[in-house]
Formats: C-alpha cells, sequence, structure tokens
C-alpha cells in the first residue's frame, strides 16, 4: 500500500468530471487501499479519488465507527447546514 499525494484546492483536475466505475478491478481494489492508508495518515473525515489524481467515482468515508468504500454513490437526501470558518 501508498500513501497518495492530496492535491490542494489550486489544482485544476479538482474541477473535473470523474468517471463511474463499470467493473471492480485489482487496480480499484488497490486504489481504495492506497485511499485509505492516505486517509488515515491525513486524520481525514473523507477522501475521494479526484484529490489524489484519480477520476473515478470512489471514496472513502470515516464515520466515526469505521470506514466506509463507496464506488459510484449518489446523493439521495441531505439535510442541514455547513459553514465555513
Amino acid at each position: 500500500m501508498a500513501i497518495l499525494q492530496i492535491l490542494d484546492d489550486s489544482n485544476d483536475v479538482l474541477r473535473k468530471k470523474c468517471r463511474e466505475v463499470t467493473e471492480i478491478t485489482p487496480r480499484i481494489l488497490t486504489l481504495l487501499d492506497d485511499m485509505k492508508e492516505t486517509l488515515i495518515k491525513a486524520q481525514g473525515a473523507g477522501l475521494c479519488a479526484v484529490q489524489v489524481g484519480v477520476l473515478k467515482n470512489i471514496c472513502i468515508v470515516d464515520n466515526g465507527e469505521e470506514l466506509l468504500e463507496l464506488i459510484n454513490p449518489v446523493i439521495i437526501k441531505r439535510e442541514g447546514e455547513q459553514e465555513e470558518v
């Protein structure tokens, strides 16, 4: 497993549309493992593949109990507000 470089918000890759994952391949599984390692090292709450330069619709989310691997996630409901401090 490898620690991946997290792109900062000035990188134009972050504004590109990610592609849908159509097949779970060994490469996708390795990416998920690397993203988990990267998220843990960064002590973050979530990490999307595009944040490490991969234009795939994949993310890892730490819900406080476990790391969730999301492939082609779709937001079906939202509530509340978030303010940037």
